[in-house]
């Protein structure tokens, strides 16, 4: 019986036709050898195997939910590697999943120079059992440059972000 195929069972099979690709790659440089015919045979049959799989993958339509389908960059697709097993069920918890991915993809691409962004589930001290999604971003430039990332992010967020949705998150900055 075949099972539908998955987002990571596609980047689990690229990632390891890419491995044996490499290796025989790396392997023809650096020792200057040349592949024998049966070495080329594997490469080939390898080759048009992936491309046949590739061909029936992008025909088949993944049953995930939208939110996860809707980035196509690779970095925003993984965004999920960025964050805690905590961060993960509380985003589950109150469906917000995408917006923190989108949160974290509007940094990248609001602020500039960037050193790192730490993502955490943080309490509010004011009010009892209020919890957010928490980042904290370092930032190596200039305070007023800073502030105007900020207004850029900001309208950003008010048009990619439903406000019933941006309650869950926080966001600090420090300036080195």
């Amino acid at each position: 019986m075949h099972t539908p195929s998955t987002k990571s069972n596609v980047v689990d099979a690229r990632n390891k036709f890419m491995f044996i690709f490499k290796n025989l790659q790396y392997r023809v440089v650096t020792e200057r050898e040349v592949t024998s015919p049966s070495e080329e045979s594997i490469i080939s049959k390898v080759t048009d195997d992936w491309r046949e799989y590739e061909k029936g993958i992008t025909q088949t339509q993944f049953i995930t939910s939208p939110a996860l389908t809707t980035f196509t960059d690779p970095l925003k697709e993984s965004c999920s590697l960025l964050l805690t097993e905590d961060i993960l069920n509380f985003c589950s918890k109150y469906d917000i999943y995408y917006e923190c991915c989108k949160y974290y993809t509007l940094f990248l691409d609001s602020f500039k120079h960037i050193q790192k962004i730490d993502i955490s589930i943080s309490i509010d001290p004011e009010i009892q059992d209020c919890h957010h999604v928490s980042f904290i971003l370092s930032i190596s430039d200039s305070v007023e440059n800073v502030l105007k990332y900020e207004d850029d992010f900001r309208d950003r967020l008010d048009k990619e972000i439903s406000p019933d949705k941006r309650q869950f998150f926080v966001y600090n900055y420090s300036i080195a």
